[in-house]
């Protein structure tokens, strides 16, 4: 797996996003995103120590949304309502090859996340490739 950092150029933000001084990103409004193209079959997101669902007067509300679009189809919208600091999988398996357009949407309104790494098993064209590159944009 390829952890790349949310603060590359590659990844788009939109809403109020924080950076951590260990690089990570936090957001704590309803509708912070975060949208990149991607080719990789899988997609996870590793979500730091400050990630917490909040209150929720209805229970088990949705916290993330994740939109996966491609040009041969309807966009795909996946779901997540219990998030924790760690790995989080949102997709795997897609085997087509086609690059995605995939946004990531914090929606309720009293939550916390900390998106420490954007994790992929390949890169496209859009990531550097470069060794010097490929340091800086990978975390550890």
């Amino acid at each position: 797996m390829i952890h790349l950092s949310p603060n590359l150029t590659q990844f788009r933000h939109s809403g109020r996003w924080f950076k951590t001084d260990s690089g990570s990103l936090i957001a704590s409004w309803a509708s912070a995103s975060i949208s990149f193209i991607i080719t990789s079959s899988s997609l996870s997101i590793s979500l730091g120590p400050e990630t917490d669902r909040k209150y929720s007067l209805w229970g088990n509300a949705t916290t993330l949304v994740c939109s996966l679009s491609d040009p041969s189809g309807p966009p795909q919208i996946l779901t997540f309502s219990d998030i924790e600091p760690g790995v989080l999988h949102l997709f795997d398996r897609l085997k087509d090859g086609q690059q995605k357009l995939v946004e990531i949407t914090l929606v309720l309104w009293s939550s916390v996340i900390e998106l420490v790494s954007i994790n992929v098993d390949t890169v496209g064209d859009q990531f550097p490739r470069t060794s010097a590159c490929r340091r800086r944009a990978i975390t550890s």
